[in-house]
């Protein structure tokens, strides 16, 4: 079969074959860098909300620091409730950082957290506690 077809039309038929394989090959790699590009945003779009939160957590816990402080100098209820406030946010930032955790690793250092910020959390409750019976020397010294 391949000699009875002339030789020009033999060179025709290769470079034929050639531009279908090549621009079959354009059109994969086109798909390729598509799918690619799902996945690496994919990626991104889930660990930068991970890290966000955790920031979030962050910032969350640094804004509660002080506010027993404040209260312990001037008696103002004002502060406690700053506090309540800051606590709320925390524990909503802990519950979306909870959302985004897969691995156990990550799983496991989620509930690492809330566990000590419940421990941190009754120490500051108990030396509120303190603070309002009147013990301010035995507050103080658990405050540190």
């Amino acid at each position: 079969m391949w000699n009875r077809i002339s030789l020009c039309g033999r060179i025709f038929f290769i470079l034929a074959s050639l531009v279908f394989i090549t621009m079959i090959g354009g059109v994969v790699m086109v798909w390729y860098t598509y799918q690619m590009e799902a996945q690496l945003t994919s990626i991104i779009e889930k660990d930068l909300k991970a890290f966000q939160a955790a920031e979030a957590l962050e910032t969350s816990l640094v804004n509660q620091k002080g506010f027993v402080s404040y209260y312990f100098i001037d008696g103002d209820q004002q502060w406690l409730k700053q506090l309540g406030k800051y606590r709320q946010v925390f524990n909503e930032r802990l519950n979306e950082a909870k959302k985004f955790a897969e691995s156990k690793v990550e799983k496991k250092t989620v509930n690492r957290i809330e566990s000590e910020y419940t421990l941190y959390i009754k120490n500051k409750d108990r030396v509120i506690a303190y603070y309002k019976a009147g013990e301010r020397k035995t507050g103080a010294e658990l405050h540190r």
